[in-house]
């Protein structure tokens, strides 16, 4: 896919993309921001800015901004995993059950969640966290199957308390579903391979992903129990959410769900 098919997924022309670019050259940071926000891989970049900087490539692209103390590689095409078919902030479908609104109560309901969190960060803040127009496909109102990438929900309407209970449901799911074995199995691999991890080694990241993606798929049960309590899963969504306010418009700040299993 190339830029201009990708930019038209948002409803931006190649030309609009040249011109935030050119726009923004004397602060790069904005352009680097806008690029992890939406996936647009330092190869499209490349591509968009050709009139302007012939001959450069994703490696120039990606060397640009490690001049300026920016991580050029998380630009790199294999790093964004760019997929073709889909919007990049989607869920998955093949982990569709766990995808849901947050139903619990107690310390895990959203009112509770919500309320520690505006405690100390205050409500302006948390209500930008979930605000809607970070999300693709958002733009009209409704977001559909097509815009989520699963089926089950239907339809649902593009609020921030969709969007809100929508994530807090599935990271309860998720986190529900790491049982004890599957904890020390995934230490132990870390332990194991610390240092390709730390040296973003695709060899060692795509099974690592591979593998925390079936282990949140496989439910927890009597014979292999949940490792986090109901407490510990609320401190730790508290601590995320908590850390997303910290970051609001930075690269952190991209849709919440595009790394939706793997806090």
């Amino acid at each position: 896919m190339n830029a201009d098919q990708y930019l038209a997924q948002f409803g931006v022309t190649v030309e609009q993309a040249r011109s935030f670019i050119m726009a923004n050259m004397a602060t790069p940071i904005n352009i680097y921001n806008a690029a992890l926000q939406y996936k647009i891989d330092s190869k499209m970049l490349a591509e968009i800015v050709a009139p302007q900087f012939s001959g450069l490539t994703h490696v120039g692209v990606e060397k640009f901004f490690d001049g300026l103390g920016l991580k050029g590689a998380a630009l790199n095409p294999l790093e964004i995993d760019v997929n073709p078919n889909v919007l990049l902030w989607m869920g998955q479908e093949s982990l569709a059950p766990l995808y849901s609104f947050n139903n619990n109560t107690g310390i895990l309901s959203t009112a509770s969640l919500r309320s520690a969190i505006t405690a100390k960060t205050g409500t302006n803040k948390y209500n930008s966290v979930f605000d809607v127009k970070f999300l693709p496909g958002a733009a009209d109102g409704v977001l559909s199957t097509t815009d989520l990438g699963f089926t089950h929900l239907g339809d649902i309407k593009a609020t921030a308390a969709n969007y809100e209970s929508l994530y807090y449901g599935t990271l309860i799911n998720a986190s529900r579903n790491l049982s004890v074995s599957e904890f020390w199995a995934f230490r132990e691999f870390i332990d194991a391979n610390s240092a390709a991890i730390d040296a973003e080694d695709r060899d060692v990241v795509a099974p690592l992903i591979a593998f925390l993606t079936d282990v949140y798929k496989d439910p927890a049960d009597d014979s292999d129990p949940a490792y986090l309590s109901d407490a510990q899963i609320a401190a730790e969504l508290k601590g995320q959410v908590m850390d997303e306010v910290l970051f609001v418009g930075t690269p952190q700040q991209e849709s919440m769900l595009i790394n939706l299993l793997l806090f």
